[in-house]
């Protein structure tokens, strides 16, 4: 398995059509570490995510993914989206081993590889059919596969359960923390939701309205004791305020009210 690679970002700005989109963002993401992305609609999340990917030119600024700088899409970094984008035509194993496929990978360790990581997301008994008669949870479980078939250094993840309901979206952070732990990608995660950044994130970065900039980074509190979820629920409240704080021209402020205790969330890997 490929380990995780660090990402670095240096004074990154990025306009699109004469507008400034990305305003000098500055940070840092350790080799394995999951880091969650919170901001207002439209402020140019999914933006990074794509300068992330190699997919999206910017002005100025450095970013480097291990010791090499980006300047384009590259095998070691994988991205999904908000649509799972499984070709209609393809079965789950066929549309799991297209990376390998285009990368040349032979037919026998194809299938073997796509074998063990369909029967390490639940899916190896629906391996045949297609995307049409999958569930929406099951349809994200295919892609969660389908992105780290290649064993990419680096995830990046836009919002990937956002259409879920929440007992399908927790099933879906679940396998995807199940592939972390296996793996240990480095993962970026794009969210609107709180909770889920808070159960996924080992380290929240919250960015402003446009042009963005980042105006608070946190690391979730770690560790067991009979205060833990105290002290997660801390940790929720001080991002949904600074996420309220932030006006968004697609959507109302969300309130700045404590939210419930977040489900809980596994302790940080050793």
């Amino acid at each position: 398995m490929s380990a995780g690679a660090a990402l670095r970002v240096e004074g990154l700005t990025v306009a699109l059509s004469g507008r400034t989109v990305l305003h000098e963002l500055s940070f840092s993401v350790a080799a394995g570490e999951i880091v969650t992305v919170l901001g207002p609609s439209g402020c140019g999340k999914s933006t990074l995510l794509r300068v992330l990917a190699g997919l999206q030119p910017f002005s100025s600024g450095v970013v480097r993914a291990g010791s090499a700088a980006v300047t384009g899409p590259a095998a070691s970094r994988a991205m999904a989206f908000q649509d799972d984008a499984l070709l209609p035509w393809r079965t789950v194993r066929r549309n799991v081993e297209l990376p390998l496929l285009l990368q040349g990978v032979g037919r026998a360790e194809r299938r073997a590889r796509v074998d063990e990581l369909l029967e390490s997301v639940g899916m190896a008994d629906s391996a045949h059919l297609l995307p049409k008669q999958l569930s929406g949870g099951m349809r994200q479980r295919a892609q969660i596969a389908r992105v780290l078939v290649s064993e990419p250094s680096v995830v990046l993840l836009d919002e990937p359960f956002s259409a879920l309901d929440v007992h399908s979206r927790r099933t879906a952070q679940d396998v995807l923390l199940g592939q972390w732990t296996r793996c240990t990608p480095t993962i970026v995660f794009v969210t609107h939701d709180v909770d889920e950044a808070v159960r996924l994130g080992q380290r929240t970065l919250v960015l402003s309205a446009r042009p963005a900039t980042i105006v608070l980074e946190r690391r979730r509190p770690e560790g067991a004791g009979a205060d833990r979820d105290e002290r997660l629920r801390a940790h929720a409240a001080e991002l949904t305020r600074a996420l309220a704080a932030q006006p968004s021209p697609a959507e109302p402020a969300a309130s700045a009210a404590a939210p419930a205790a977040p489900d809980p969330v596994p302790s940080e890997k050793s």
